[in-house]
């Protein structure tokens, strides 16, 4: 009998090593189950700030496109006016040469036609 109390020792001993080691176990699962909710959590909210980003850079190529299609026409339209401004001025010029009224409008016209839009 002794030698059965004796292995009953034993097998008590390798059952509470064995549940401490279950229980450190259990322990670690849960703090890699928490650490992966985290991580779920952090990658969910990390994909929505990038979408958000994404669409505020398509946002903004947009804004850019415009601003340069009206920068594009605010130039042509200064181009066009500065040579409208060049033809009245060489008109002016030639009309401290000129005394007869037919003569300034036949140039009139001619300038007229020489201007660029």
């Amino acid at each position: 009998m002794v030698g059965c109390s004796l292995a009953c020792d034993v097998c008590q001993v390798t059952i509470n090593r064995l549940t401490r080691d279950l229980e450190g176990e259990r322990e670690g699962a849960g703090r890699f189950w928490e650490r992966e909710g985290q991580l779920r959590a952090e990658k969910a909210s990390l994909e929505a700030r990038l979408e958000e980003k994404t669409r505020e850079a398509d946002r903004l190529e947009k804004t850019l496109a415009s601003v340069k299609q009206e920068c594009n026409a605010t130039v042509s339209e200064k181009v066009g006016l500065t040579r409208y401004v060049m033809v009245f001025r060489r008109l002016m010029l030639c009309m401290d040469y000129i005394l007869c009224p037919c003569h300034v409008k036949m140039l009139c016209q001619y300038l007229l036609t020489r201007i660029v839009y």
